[in-house]
């Protein structure tokens, strides 16, 4: 086995300074909204020659670009957001010759290259681009000068390859460093000019070759380059060296048809007619800016960058005359992360508001990561790395706001109150502590994936996506100490089957190297000693006595593995989603082999498991005729093999209060199954919810099923009852009665408050149905909710909320019910009828609307087999519409499913041979075709 090596593990330092709010020189830049980021740096023996950067590319639904006028003629065009970087190079003095005669002059060539990405709004997509800079110039072509004059300033542009809304894409523009000289004729200054205007002279002008080369980090990672020859660089060093980032909303000088002229770039005209753009640009996030030095190969590819400096280092907003550009315009809106800016124009959100009310904006697009470094002795200070999220109200009402708590992460928002005001922002913090095993009282060490989600009850962004989460989870580790006479080596990490405690040694650390796993790295080695008067060391477990020196490491989860062990986290997850697109089609008890439900594109698009189809997995589980499924998952490089079941992923790579919450739900689940089944008053003791397969089954509880949860709950007689669920590392006891479950685990959203409403009507409706059968009408939708008694009865206590609209009149014997539901806030109103309710769920997804299609598949295999019942001497089958589309054809063939809204259903009559009938949604992914073998799905 290799031997472990040391790792220097860092903090992990941002690339920027916080700079809180950058100062806002003038309302504007002379050309739109925009933040220029500038610096200057020494480059010493050779230039800087290197700058990178990582977009982030905004999603289409976070640009608004209205037209405007351009010219005269009526021509409109719209702002173009851009994002560059600018390679300067100082005054250049050349030797020249002027053309209308005398002496070689001293003249003097400025030169200026950017390169980076601008949107092409006619093509919805990002374009590359690379313009140079230079004087304007004639070419001379054997000794001869042209009398063309070409402009100094030139493009060009990449048109092979552009880049679409949401990608995420690396830039790296670099010169090659391969100078070479034209002879020009160019209109410069030159020295002893005076009050004379500029002349022409002939000089040999430096061209050196700028490549720019972009990958896209959301596709095949396949790399292009455009090379472009630029004028006016040498490769000379420089003291004061120059450098820019500039996002910016950039505008071409509009035409203002009122006073007929053009507005000029920076005039108070210009600036004036900005005030009224309702444009706007959000979300557009920039990370890893970097300059550096390399070497170019033979391929246009660089060597890795050597003298890397990142913004930490260049000082950005303090107050010196070389960073005095650093401003921000009055509408550009830059995160504390120093990733993210919004640019809003100040019309943007009056009258009819295009801007989102509302927007999460931070590190949301990449991998956020919290570290903490736990400790158990006060010399020795534990470390914890927190990640910060911004809820920005750029509306004009109110924003309330909530979080999920389910994860194992501490958040705050500063004790503010969770609303905030038009135009205001709050920061949430999430950092984490380490949980303590009870067996051995050590800090567990280990890469946890958390999820992490916000609500609001702005509807337009109350389902956006969870952001994930890294924690890693280390701790301090005294590997050794000595006293008077002898030192000692001591093991108190890493495995437990690595042999553990103290033990003489003449060089404790190198005895501490030796019996560290390779899943595990050292960093911060240190010497911490204890004052004379305490006299002792603590770490996590071992306490060393009559101790003079104590010798510290932190102690962390190897970072080579995480990332093998984040995509067999990521199958395992898709395969728990699969098998529930599985039951869908097939139904149970039992489920598929793992390899039927992943290996190819078909299966991939199907059960969305193409992260699973790659030879880097090792995946392994057998069908089952009954039960739970148990199917394995190991990355070839990674250290962990994950199990999953219908109780989830183990070892547990999510949060432990996660587990908790998902019981706790569960079981919450189950004892309202127990009250329909049984019926009250009273409730069992939570374990006869829980605990085999057949009560999982019965109560929907696998989830429960787990020997690391400790749950408790008595049965009552009366009242609610009242149960408890802890995991024996999580942080958080969940504590659930009839009322709901504290601390709510998830941020609800105004949708979710509705949908948990109709479906406890849904589950009234079998209630009432088993109570009075078939023959009886039903009741007006407020009969289940009205009063304490009868939402006790019905379980319908979350139908009680005055936010809530409901709808449904009661209807006589054999006509169906339907009840509406709608929270005042939210963007749904869910509709529930005997064929279910539609939407199936807030949010849903394409596989989503199976269901109800699979579902009338098969009553329409029934019903033709019960046609075939009552017609048995005709060959053939009647049109598919024989079955449903009425009351008295879904009674007798019991087809109610199909009259599920949205569905699509066809069938011609046939005369002989079996028929065929397919069902499928307008917005879900499978067709079902009904046959008289049985029912097969395909994807649409």
């Amino acid at each position: 086995m290799q031997a472990p090596v040391s790792s220097t593990s860092p903090d992990p330092a941002p690339d920027f300074e916080e700079l809180g709010v950058p100062p806002s020189c003038s309302a504007y830049t002379s050309t739109g909204s925009g933040w220029s980021q500038n610096f200057y740096v020494n480059d010493g023996a050779a230039p800087y020659n290197y700058h990178s950067f990582t977009l982030a590319l905004p999603q289409s639904t976070d640009l608004h670009l209205e037209p405007y006028s351009a010219n005269s003629a009526g021509s409109k065009t719209v702002a173009a957001p851009l994002y560059y970087s600018y390679f300067y190079r100082p005054t250049l003095t050349l030797s020249g010759m002027p053309e209308d005669g005398g002496a070689a002059t001293a003249v003097y060539v400025n030169a200026t290259a950017f390169q980076g990405l601008v949107y092409r709004n006619d093509l919805k997509t990002w374009e590359l681009r690379v313009q140079n800079e230079s004087n304007n110039y004639r070419s001379i072509t054997g000794g001869v000068a042209s009398g063309t004059i070409v402009a100094g300033a030139s493009m060009k542009a990449l048109s092979t390859r552009r880049f679409s809304p949401g990608e995420i894409v690396k830039l790296e523009a670099y010169l090659k460093r391969n100078v070479t000289y034209r002879d020009e004729m160019v209109l410069a200054n030159y020295q002893g000019q005076g009050n004379l205007p500029k002349k022409w002279f002939k000089v040999a002008m430096p061209y050196q070759d700028l490549v720019v080369k972009v990958t896209s980090l959301t596709d095949s990672g396949t790399p292009v380059y455009l090379s472009v020859p630029l004028r006016g660089f040498t490769d000379a060093p420089d003291v004061d060296h120059r450098v820019r980032f500039r996002n910016e909303l950039y505008y071409a000088a509009p035409y203002d048809a009122t006073s007929g002229t053009t507005l000029a770039a920076g005039s108070s005209g210009f600036y004036t007619w900005l005030d009224g753009r309702k444009d706007h640009l959000l979300n557009l996030m920039v990370m890893d800016q970097l300059i550096g030095k390399v070497t170019v190969d033979a391929n246009n590819n660089p060597s890795l960058p050597v003298e890397v400096r990142r913004m930490a280092d260049w000082g950005i907003g303090m107050p010196s005359g070389s960073n005095a550009l650093n401003c921000v315009s009055k509408t550009a809106s830059v995160y504390r992360s120093q990733t993210m800016v919004d640019h809003i124009m100040p019309a943007a959100t009056q009258g009819v508001a295009s801007l989102k009310t509302a927007k999460l904006s931070g590190p949301v697009l990449n991998q956020v990561k919290v570290r903490t470094i736990t400790s158990r002795d006060s010399l020795v200070p534990p470390v914890k790395t927190a990640a910060t999220l911004v809820l920005k109200n750029t509306g004009s009402q109110p924003l309330t706001y909530d979080w999920d708590r389910m994860s194992d992460l501490s958040v705050s928002n500063g004790g503010l109150s969770q609303v905030v005001p038009p135009g205001g922002s709050h920061t949430l913090t999430l950092t984490a502590d380490c949980p303590l095993d009870p067996l051995t009282g050590r800090p567990v060490v280990g890469v946890f994936f958390q999820k992490f989600r916000v609500v609001t009850n702005d509807p337009g962004i109350s389902g956006r996506p969870e952001t994930a989460v890294e924690f890693n989870c280390g701790t301090t580790t005294l590997y050794g100490w000595s006293d008077a006479t002898r030192t000692f080596v001591n093991v108190d990490y890493p495995a437990s089957t690595v042999a553990s405690g103290a033990s003489p040694s003449a060089n404790p650390l190198a005895d501490f190297k030796a019996k560290l796993t390779p899943d595990l790295v050292y960093s911060n080695v240190r010497e911490v000693n204890p004052p004379a008067a305490r006299n002792h060391c603590q770490s996590s477990i071992t306490r060393a006595n009559d101790a003079t020196r104590c010798y510290w490491a932190d102690v962390e989860p190897n970072p080579i593995y995480t990332e093998p062990n984040r995509l067999a986290v990521s199958c395992a997850e898709r395969l728990i989603t699969a098998t529930q697109i599985w039951q869908i089609d097939f139904g149970g008890p039992g489920y598929p082999a793992a390899s039927a439900l992943y290996g190819d594109s078909q299966k991939a698009s199907e059960y969305t498991t193409g992260v699973c189809n790659t030879s880097n997995l090792v995946i392994t589980g057998d069908a089952v005729p009954s039960g739970s499924f148990l199917y394995t998952v190991k990355h070839v490089q990674g250290n962990t093999t994950y199990t999953a079941s219908t109780s989830g992923i183990e070892p547990n790579p999510f949060s432990f209060n996660f587990k908790a919450a998902n019981c706790a739900t569960a079981l919450q689940m189950g004892a309202t199954i127990w009250s329909i089944d049984v019926g009250g008053p009273g409730y069992p003791a939570a374990s006869e919810l829980y605990g085999d397969s057949i009560k999982a089954e019965r109560f929907s509880t696998g989830p429960c099923n787990n020997p690391d949860l400790t749950i408790t709950g008595n049965a009552v007689t009366s009242g609610t009852y009242t149960y408890t669920v802890k995991h024996r590392l999580g942080s958080t006891t969940y504590t659930l009665t009839e009322e709901g479950i504290s601390p709510r685990p998830r941020a609800i959203t105004p949708d979710e408050i509705a949908y948990s409403c109709v479906q406890r009507l849904n589950q009234a409706i079998r209630t009432w149905e088993v109570d009075y059968g078939f023959n009886e009408g039903y009741p007006a939708v407020s009969y289940f909710y009205a009063d304490g008694n009868t939402s006790w009865m019905y379980q319908a206590r979350a139908c009680q909320n005055s936010t809530l609209v409901l709808g449904g009149a009661a209807v006589p014997a054999h006509t169906s019910y339907q009840y509406t539901v709608k929270h005042v806030q939210g963007a749904t109103t869910f509709n529930l009828s005997q064929t279910g309710i539609y939407p199936p769920a807030p949010f849903a997804q394409s596989w989503h609307y199976d269901h109800p299609s699979s579902n009338c598949a098969w009553n329409l295999k029934n019903a033709a087999e019960l046609w075939k019942l009552e017609h048995p001497t005709t060959s053939g089958y009647p049109t598919v519409q024989t079955f449903y589309g009425d009351r008295a054809r879904n009674e007798k063939y019991g087809t109610y499913d199909c009259e599920y809204p949205g569905l699509k259903i066809a069938g011609a009559a046939v005369t002989s041979g079996s028929f065929q009938y397919t069902v499928s949604h307008q917005l879900g992914s499978k067709v079902y075709t009904v046959r008289e073998s049985g029912v097969t799905s395909s994807p649409l």
